[in-house]
């Protein structure tokens, strides 16, 4: 007890945010759970965890002919999520690793156990948003502010109360950069924990897979080179001196890895690890044009994020703000593994996701938006960005909690209209609001993108915009006092 009243008078602010959260995101799930049914990719990934509960196998045919899913499904579930081996079995298309990790609570409580420990993970990304903002120079009241409203007013509140496995990645991501861009020393323990991390992603799908490389990649250079360019011949110098470290880094995830390959081996006869979702080539990037998943990732009224979750638009001018001030290696890395990921859904078929809330694929880059939010924040004559915040926020929120009440608790079908939105036409603003938002299910109306795109663009001049009435003093001072770069002239 000591201990932990120790903890809150060092981090008051961590500490309301980790009651007023939990508190927030346990009253959601528990309500959740007791009255909507799991749907669209949330049973199958039950059904896995229930046939290594009851039968002690993968075999989850067994569980799906047995009826199994009776206890936490409402329905009729067939063998759609299937695809069979050479040996003629059944292989679930979804990764094991997410109903491998919250079996223990799904013994106790079956789905409630599970989504209580996807609220858990997703507790622990607001958390470390959090510490990484405030490790980063980030004024505490900005950090705690930001934190908060990725929990209330961005996909992360959806995700908290679903057993979608993307949240998990979510948090792999922003744990590994806040140990990436730490300074200072990193210990032994972070570093096998962040191993651990990144072996255990290919188990949660194989999609994470670029996710582990990159993020690999970043640990190594932070070990090595301290995030600085460093010539081949001084590479390879700093690995021998580091080399405990890197073993440390290295191995526990190579560990991991092979084990996947020879689970992937052992089920297929081949390491290729993309044939769990039969011979189609919907899973492969490049197979279909990449405009409709760019646009409707961000703009399309069903899946798009910043329509969803406008706070997340702050997160371009604190961008356009952090590449000036040339804050360090967050930038580089943030945009590789951006570029890089992206171009895994946006360039398919089954960009969104299928029947899934807004933000699904992109939910593993969401953390690292918050660090942008938080830097354009602490911008002391940025007049506009704390208004815009709070605004965007609270509109947010009100979308979230709204999604609730709609036929369809958020998620969408690529129907052409927000079911959330339709239910505000419907209930509380009658006017067509959907008309007047673009869609990407029939085509791209690219009239309307582009009315859309100017729209972001302009709010986002709008905030970097300079307070005529704050001097450069002032603004020395608070950049001083923040530890963040100063302003330019």
């Amino acid at each position: 007890m000591d201990h932990l009243l120790r903890l809150v008078r060092q981090s008051p602010h961590l500490a309301i945010l980790v009651v007023g959260v939990g508190g927030f995101f346990l009253a959601i799930a528990v309500w959740y759970a007791h009255t909507t049914w799991p749907t669209g990719d949330e049973p199958h990934y039950l059904v896995i965890s229930q046939t290594l509960l009851k039968y002690h196998s993968l075999d989850v045919a067994t569980a799906y002919h047995n009826r199994d899913y009776l206890s936490f499904y409402d329905g009729t579930l067939d063998l759609s999520h299937t695809v069979t081996n050479q040996q003629g079995r059944h292989v679930t298309v979804h990764g094991i690793g997410g109903p491998i990790l919250w079996l223990p609570l799904f013994a106790v409580a079956g789905r409630l156990g599970a989504i209580l420990f996807m609220t858990g993970v997703a507790l622990l990304v607001i958390v470390d948003i959090f510490r990484l903002l405030v490790e980063q120079g980030i004024r505490r009241t900005s950090a705690v502010a930001v934190a908060g409203f990725f929990a209330a007013a961005t996909p992360f509140f959806a995700f908290a109360h679903l057993t979608f496995v993307d949240l998990i990645a979510a948090w792999v991501v922003i744990y590994l950069f806040r140990k990436i861009l730490k300074k200072g020393q990193l210990w032994k323990r972070e570093l096998v924990t962040s191993s651990v991390l990144l072996g255990i992603l290919p188990w949660v799908h194989v999609k994470f897979t670029v996710v582990e490389a990159l993020l690999l990649l970043f640990l190594l250079a932070r070990i090595v080179a301290q995030n600085k360019a460093m010539p081949v011949r001084g590479i390879v110098t700093a690995a021998r001196s580091h080399w405990r470290e890197v073993c440390w880094a290295v191995l526990p995830a190579a560990a991991l890895a092979l084990g996947f390959e020879a689970f992937t081996h052992a089920t297929w006869n081949s390491f290729n690890p993309v044939l769990v979702y039969g011979t189609g080539d919907r899973t492969f990037p490049l197979t279909a044009s990449p405009f409709r998943g760019i646009f409707g990732t961000f703009l399309d009224q069903e899946y798009g994020i910043f329509i969803s979750a406008p706070v997340l638009v702050l997160a371009i001018p604190g961008f356009v703000l952090a590449v000036r001030d040339r804050v360090g290696p967050v930038n580089l890395y943030f945009t590789i593994l951006a570029v890089c990921y992206l171009a895994l859904f946006v360039a398919r078929v089954d960009w969104e996701g299928g029947w899934t809330p807004p933000g699904r694929f992109i939910l593993v880059l969401l953390p690292i938006f918050a660090y942008y939010v938080g830097y354009l924040l602490d911008r002391p004559n940025r007049f506009l960005a704390w208004p815009a915040f709070w605004a965007f926020g609270v509109v947010g929120t009100a979308y979230n909690l709204v999604s609730l009440r709609s036929a369809s608790h958020g998620f969408s079908a690529g129907v052409g209209q927000n079911q959330t939105i339709v239910y505000v036409q419907q209930h509380l603003w009658r006017m067509p609001l959907t008309h007047y938002l673009p869609s990407t299910a029939k085509g791209i109306d690219y009239a309307m993108v582009a009315v859309w795109t100017f729209v972001i663009a302009a709010v986002c001049g709008l905030l970097l915009l300079r307070s005529p009435m704050e001097g450069q003093k002032v603004s020395s001072l608070a950049s001083a006092s923040s530890g963040l770069p100063r302003e330019n002239s």
